[in-house]
């Protein structure tokens, strides 16, 4: 490799972090507060983390204060154990194989999850070798979970002479729609039926208030870098006390010819979680602010926000809100019709839409997709989803589409 290869990753720098109003609808949440940034910088080394590791489990360190942070997470969701993971997905990942290690031989193990959960819950259970089956939602334009379907689904497979329930599993707020389901129904179903319940919260914890007890949660999964204000990848992983033992199990082998053993590592992780440093250490500093922000008050705040941009954009020809009305999270989707057919005709095509904002200082659209686009508000002032409102309408209004009055 010669110099003019390599130097393609010299000096990178982000090009949409320049004042833009960032409206990426997997970015809203992760945006850190400048003390984290220093952060960042600070413990930005390999390893970093490991100054002062005395027991060999990064889970244990008092300096910087991991041990307390977990301590205080658990709190925070109101889970009894918690444990950082480098995603949301892998902890989804260690809980439905550690569940599934239960499931007796002879046996097909099975996951019941909503329709609209995250591809990485599909992959999850693929990886523990589990078949899912999905509970549908109602279809356009509203896509409501029927959650009330998870008590038939459990039903059958625990009718099932050759499948056997491994748990079930739902999206609190799902990537599409942004659509929040209330766990409380599927807690009440699967406590009543014996079934594991895991919740996914990687759009939700960190940004709204949550207990997962009180609704009957027994796994719960987290992200840092979409939710909790923190660099990726990080996640979090908590769940009931009874299930200690089952997802954070000490290793027990022991070599066969040097004897050696390892009994304070945590085989299910590898020893010790895989987030060393820099991405720990910002969900560390941000969570002051995590808690602060995610109150009841604060997040109707925020919902509030989201609608005033919807009803703004639905006066544009053709566009609709997609998911629940009225919308209860900060992350939309738009049927857009109209920028679909200026697109047709446009000489950029698809990409008139993206390079049109822009210009106007609003990037986080997904370059290409005018058919329909996703977007986000949270953590936006109204002042800012005010403008972003009015840049969508003077786009419509210079290519000839219709706005009524609002």
């Amino acid at each position: 490799m010669d110099e003019n290869e390599l130097s393609q990753f010299r000096n990178l720098c982000r090009e949409n972090d320049k004042g833009y109003i960032n409206l990426q609808p997997i970015q809203r949440g992760g945006i850190l507060p400048p003390e984290s940034k220093k952060v960042l910088q600070s413990y930005g080394d390999g390893y970093s983390l490991c100054d002062f590791c005395f027991t060999g489990r990064m889970d244990e360190i008092e300096n910087p204060p991991v041990s307390k942070f977990i301590e205080f997470f658990s709190k925070f969701v109101g889970m009894d154990v918690s444990i950082p993971t480098g995603s949301s997905r892998e902890g989804a990942r260690l809980i439905i194989s550690q569940l599934a290690s239960r499931i007796p031989k002879g046996k097909e193990p099975v996951l019941v999850l909503d329709g609209l959960a995250h591809y990485s819950s599909f992959l999850a259970a693929e990886a523990a070798g589990v078949s899912v089956v999905e509970v549908p939602h109602d279809g356009n334009p509203t896509y409501l979970l029927q959650v009330d379907q998870y008590a038939a689904k459990i039903d059958e497979i625990m009718d099932s002479s050759k499948q056997e329930m491994v748990g079930a599993l739902l999206t609190h707020s799902d990537y599409l729609y942004g659509n929040v389901t209330d766990p409380k129904v599927v807690g009440r179903i699967c406590h009543d039926k014996g079934v594991p319940f895991i919740l996914n919260g990687a759009y939700t914890i960190g940004i709204m208030p949550f207990k997962g007890k009180h609704v009957g949660v027994d796994f719960l999964t987290a992200s840092g870098h979409k939710s909790m204000a923190s660099s990726g990848p990080i996640g979090m992983v908590a769940c009931a006390s009874e299930y200690r033992e089952l997802l954070l199990p000490p290793s027990q082998i022991k070599g066969d010819w040097s004897g050696r053993t390892f009994p304070h590592k945590i085989h299910t992780v590898l020893g010790c979680p895989s987030v060393y440093g820099a991405p720990l250490l910002t969900l560390m500093s941000s969570f002051p602010r995590v808690v602060e922000r995610a109150t009841a008050t604060k997040w109707k705040e925020e919902v509030a926000k989201a609608r005033l941009l919807a009803g703004e954009l639905e006066h544009i020809q053709g566009v609709m809100q997609l998911g629940c009305k009225p919308h209860e999270h900060t992350l939309m989707q738009f049927n857009t019709p109209a920028f679909q057919d200026i697109a047709r005709e446009h000489p950029k095509k698809g990409y008139f839409l993206y390079r049109e904002l822009k210009e106007r200082g609003i990037v986080g659209i997904f370059p290409g997709m005018v058919k329909s686009i996703k977007l986000n508000t949270y953590g936006l002032s109204r002042k800012q989803v005010q403008y972003v409102a009015r840049c969508f309408k003077e786009i419509a209004l210079e290519h000839g589409v219709d706005v009524s009055p609002a």
